[in-house]
């Protein structure tokens, strides 16, 4: 019975099987022919290196190659004279206060880089300012005694020169070519960390660091900068200069600043011969000098407190007026306290710095002093920022 029932059935057992392979050869002819497989299937070709980067390395290293040995470390060192005080037999109680008085040493680290191979470097204004001893670190770990020759406060570069020949430089970009959203690298030294480069874009252009609403000329970028960056340069990926490495702003993350290559490019004859617009004229955009030297109240001792009858818990005291200074000439003198600026409250130094910084060459303030228990006020006239360095 079993076997009449296989005969049956056997037909139809025959067509189910060569239906089932005729349609196993028709899918696996069509994988085979199908172009979106056929392509999934072939390897992928070999990316060939450009002929301006070795193989084996991107772009970031190529670029870094090409500039890092032209950067250098700037180790400045600067003394600071403080104000006298009054004779040590008369008030024997400041004498713990005369060494916060007294001549202060300070060290202070920057960046740099070679623009000729006779020993010329681009650094900024600020990292070299007031400088008394100049050490430059090249990248093959020689050094030289370094000389400020030019400086351009306005624009806050300034030129050192080391003697020195045949050594690597830079090539100059075109920072009007620059566009937001392009790749950038800095080099420098930040912390004290030789040769750090990182990376990051052209955030924006045209920025000002004084107000965010105004149009400036600065680079805004968010490769990482720190305190040792400043004067270091920002790079594009064909390994050339397009800015200066300047400033960050301590309160924000990935907000750093840089000057176009090409305003520094305008000044660097000028620099190099050693005629830095140092002494811009009135009403001219520069450096204000106001002429004092400022402490925070909270670092005076009670006696002195007393002596001058100062009760503010916090505020800015005058440590010392310079002689000849725009604040000698308005009347300052020391010990007074700072109390607003042109109807502004100031309770910081760094709120003083910014309201004179704010103002231009030439300008009048109104300043309110409290001296000895009474206001005054005095208006000094902003002159330009006497000229520290000599060809």
């Amino acid at each position: 019975m079993y076997e009449n029932g296989w005969r049956r059935y056997a037909p139809f057992i025959l067509v189910a099987v060569i239906s089932s392979l005729v349609t196993s050869a028709v899918f696996f002819t069509f994988e085979r022919l199908s172009p979106k497989k056929t392509a999934a299937l072939q390897p992928a070709p070999a990316v060939q290196p450009s002929s301006q980067i070795a193989p084996g390395t991107d772009v970031f290293i190529a670029a870094r190659q090409k500039v890092e040995p032209a950067v250098v470390y700037l180790d400045v060192q600067s003394i600071r004279q403080g104000p006298s005080l009054p004779d040590e037999n008369l008030f024997p109680f400041l004498t713990p206060f005369r060494e916060f008085f007294g001549p202060q040493i300070r060290q202070g680290t920057g960046s740099g880089f070679i623009y000729r191979a006779d020993g010329y470097i681009l650094t900024n204004a600020h990292v070299v300012e007031g400088a008394q001893r100049l050490r430059v670190t090249l990248a093959d770990k020689r050094r030289f005694d370094g000389r400020v020759i030019g400086v351009d406060r306005e624009l806050d570069l300034a030129v050192v020169k080391i003697e020195a020949k045949d050594l690597p430089t830079v090539t100059m970009g075109d920072s009007d070519r620059l566009q937001v959203g392009q790749w950038v690298l800095a080099i420098g030294n930040p912390l004290g960390y030789h040769h750090t480069v990182t990376a990051g874009i052209v955030s924006a252009l045209n920025r000002s660091l004084e107000d965010p609403d105004r149009n400036g000329y600065l680079i805004q970028t968010d490769a990482a900068i720190n305190p040792g960056n400043s004067g270091g340069p920002l790079i594009n990926l064909q390994g050339e200069v397009v800015g200066i490495n300047e400033a960050i702003l301590a309160e924000a993350e990935g907000m750093g600043f840089a000057i176009p290559v090409n305003m520094a490019k305008q000044r660097l004859e000028a620099l190099t011969k050693g005629q830095g617009q140092t002494k811009p004229q009135e009403g001219q955009t520069g450096c204000p000098w106001l002429g004092i030297t400022m402490g925070d109240l909270g670092q005076l001792p009670h006696e002195i407190r007393m002596e001058y009858n100062i009760f503010q818990r916090e505020g800015v005291f005058v440590a010392e007026v310079a002689s000849d200074s725009p604040a000698e000439k308005a009347g300052f003198q020391r010990f007074d306290v700072i109390v607003s600026i042109d109807r502004q409250s100031v309770k910081t130094m760094e709120e003083v710095r910014q309201r004179v910084q704010a103002a231009k060459v030439g300008q009048t303030l109104s300043v309110v002093v409290s001296r000895r228990g009474r206001y005054h006020l005095l208006r000094p006239r902003l002159e330009p920022m006497p000229l520290e360095y000599e060809d």
